[in-house]
């Protein structure tokens, strides 16, 4: 699996940076949603005005939408990543069955090669 790294292109590492940023963002606000639901508790049971439950309950909701936001943006990375490795994969075996002498194709059929390339 780590010889298949090799392929991946600067844009790639830097998705990869960008994806692992988002991903501990992400987790971050996870965590912080639990902390803002004991706030707004505290609130209800200590008698808090209603514009602090607002505003607690705003700060949870920009949370949960932060994290959404964040997860649709490693997801999208994730899958440029991919799609530049695979192609990038399948370029070289392109290449590599096209440099193939003919006696060596005689070697393998068509559904081999067809086979090893999938």
């Amino acid at each position: 699996m780590f010889r298949l790294l090799k392929f991946l292109k600067k844009k790639d590492w830097l998705f990869v940076a960008i994806s692992i940023v988002f991903i501990v963002a992400t987790v971050w606000l996870e965590l912080k949603l639990p902390s803002y639901m004991s706030d707004i508790t505290k609130l209800l049971t200590t008698g808090g005005t209603t514009t602090e439950i607002l505003l607690k309950g705003a700060l949870m909701l920009a949370c949960a939408l932060g994290s959404a936001g964040l997860s649709i943006g490693v997801g999208y990375f994730i899958s440029q990543i991919s799609s530049s490795l695979s192609c990038s994969v399948r370029e070289k075996i392109f290449s590599k069955v096209q440099s193939l002498s003919t006696s060596e194709i005689k070697k393998f059929s068509t559904a081999s090669l067809i086979t090893r390339t999938t």
